[in-house]
């Protein structure tokens, strides 16, 4: 495998004996950090975002919604998905 960054070969190795990490260091060039952990959030009672009874209307003039009615509120230190 071989490694290129900005324009120009970095390392070459062979696939079946290098490791994730290798790679990260070739291409970035410098130590990564393949792994990160955050203190878990702590959502606080304050609302920052509401939505309350939101309608999409579909692509057709006719009534029908593709979303009906949808609610969601979040509060600060949350995360909606």
């Amino acid at each position: 495998m071989t490694v290129f960054r900005a324009g120009r070969v970095t390392g070459e190795v062979e696939t079946t004996k290098t490791n994730t990490q290798e790679l990260a260091n070739l291409m970035v060039g410098r130590k990564v950090a393949l792994t990160t952990e955050f203190a878990p959030g702590k959502p606080r009672a304050e609302v920052a975002m509401e939505v309350i009874e939101l309608k999409l209307a579909g692509a057709s003039s006719s009534s029908r919604h593709k979303l009906s009615n949808v609610s969601a509120s979040v509060k600060r230190g949350e995360s909606l998905v």
